[in-house]
């Protein structure tokens, strides 16, 4: 009968899951009913979702509208340098980078061109990643560069108060961690700290990386460039920016009202063979003198005990004088790393030239080291 449908229609609402019923609806939730169906198997009904009643609103924090600083956009501040070769790099070719950055994070990057003559030619663009530029705030003294130097200190200030840098330990410096860019010298800091208003003092050298041993025992006037070496430094086709003392980089951004204009520094550094080390002078029973030394090789920077660094010049050759370097009294070319003397040469060489040093310098295929010295006198 009609009722007995109705009361199991209601007895199936309270229900919903009930066996022989198939509701559409979620459970618990309040629903009509829109349709049912007598079947075999029982009723199928059609119900109908209802919206919850209003409920009391649940507390929450409405958050903090953080917006974004109103910077204007800065000119561009530029570099161009050449570095030492890396370990396994190709070792005839030049290693010149353009560093650019900016005074803050508006800057979105500038045009990159190599200056010939009037003509600027395109080197494609240095991307929004800013390179950490400064300068030495105070003069760094020189260094023999020929151990670690864990009290040794520098205070650099960078163009931007919101560059950041790492510190590392010893294992990180041996991986080549922290290097920068001071002048002429390539050197790694293991300990960084903040100062405020981009000053950092960076702590715990190793002087003299990549053979630039000879810059670090000058070592650095205040307002000295820094970079921080890594990947923010873009690569300089050898193409067009040769490696020359007169060539020139540009950069054009958004901010700037001309091009910015550079020269190359440390032009020719890849390929100049480092200076040889550990001089030595040996007296024989005749009087006579032995010199040697030991050679380097670029891009050889780990030194394994018992093996030799190989030889990536064309040819094994030295440059041994006598008088001052760049115009020396005495000079032999020789095609090992050892010079002998015999008293009655060195007699000759005190009374034509008088006391005078004597030096070293590696021939390279394209370049002389510096050179290194063997005895401040004979």
């Amino acid at each position: 009968s009609r009722k007995t449908i109705r009361r199991e229609i209601d007895q199936a609402k309270a229900t919903p899951r009930k066996a022989g019923c198939r509701l559409t609806a979620p459970v618990n939730c309040p629903s009509t009913l829109r349709s049912w169906e007598w079947l075999d198997r029982g009723i199928a009904l059609e119900l109908e979702r209802l919206a919850p009643s209003a409920g009391t609103p649940r507390a929450s924090d409405p958050g903090e509208n953080l917006q974004l600083p109103d910077l204007l956009i800065p000119a561009t501040h530029l570099l161009a340098v050449e570095l030492p070769p890396d370990t396994g790099a190709n070792v005839s070719a030049p290693n010149a980078y353009a560093a650019a950055s900016a005074q803050n994070s508006a800057w979105r990057g500038a045009a990159l061109y190599a200056v010939q003559g009037n003509t600027l030619v395109d080197l494609g663009a240095t991307g929004s990643q800013r390179a950490a530029l400064g300068v030495l705030a105070q003069p760094l003294a020189g260094s023999a560069a020929m151990l670690f130097e864990p009290e040794a200190t520098a205070i650099v200030d960078f163009i931007a108060d919101d560059f950041d840098l790492a510190e590392t330990d010893l294992a990180g410096l041996a991986a080549g961690a922290n290097r920068l860019l001071v002048g002429g010298e390539l050197m790694q800091f293991q300990r960084a700290q903040p100062l405020g208003g981009g000053r950092w003092r960076i702590a715990g050298l190793l002087r003299g990386r990549g053979g630039t041993e000879p810059e670090a025992a000058i070592g650095h006037a205040a307002q000295t460039p820094v970079i921080l070496i890594d990947d923010s430094l873009i690569p300089l086709d050898p193409a067009l920016v040769p490696s020359l003392g007169n060539t020139r980089v540009a950069a054009m951004g958004t901010g700037d009202p001309e091009a910015v204009v550079v020269p190359l520094v440390n032009a020719g550094l890849a390929r100049r063979p480092p200076c040889p080390v550990h001089p030595q002078a040996t007296l024989g029973a005749d009087q006579s003198i032995l010199y040697r030394w030991t050679r380097r090789a670029r891009g050889q920077w780990r030194w394994d005990d018992g093996v030799d660094v190989p030889l990536v010049e064309e040819r094994e050759a030295y440059l041994v004088g006598y008088g001052p370097v760049e115009a020396p009294h005495v000079l032999w070319q020789l095609n090992t790393a050892q010079l002998h003397l015999a008293q009655s040469e060195r007699a000759e060489l005190l009374a034509a030239y008088g006391s005078a040093q004597l030096w070293v310098r590696q021939v390279g295929t394209f370049d002389h080291s510096a050179a290194v010295l063997l005895a401040p006198s004979l």
